[in-house]
């Protein structure tokens, strides 16, 4: 695992203790996550991820970041 992908982890699990983020927020940003992990491992599989690849990886990841922004900075507080 990357450590980009540790802080957006990270990002998230603030969020939730901050109240920034609802349950289901964070659920939704976990799923998005692994979808990157996900296209991480198969851009690796076979040893070798080319420029292409990393850059589709890369625009993955962009977008997650921006989504974990937008979820964490909308009106929507978790209530206790």
């Amino acid at each position: 695992m990357s450590k980009r992908n540790i802080n957006q982890e990270k990002r998230v699990e603030q969020g939730v203790k901050s109240g920034e983020l609802t349950n289901r927020e964070a659920g939704k940003l976990e799923l998005g996550q692994a979808r990157v992990d996900h296209a991480e491992a198969v851009a690796g599989s076979d040893g070798h991820v080319g420029k292409n690849g990393q850059a589709r990886i890369q625009r993955k990841e962009n977008r997650q970041s921006g989504a974990v922004y937008k979820k964490k900075h909308n009106a929507v507080e978790r209530k206790e």
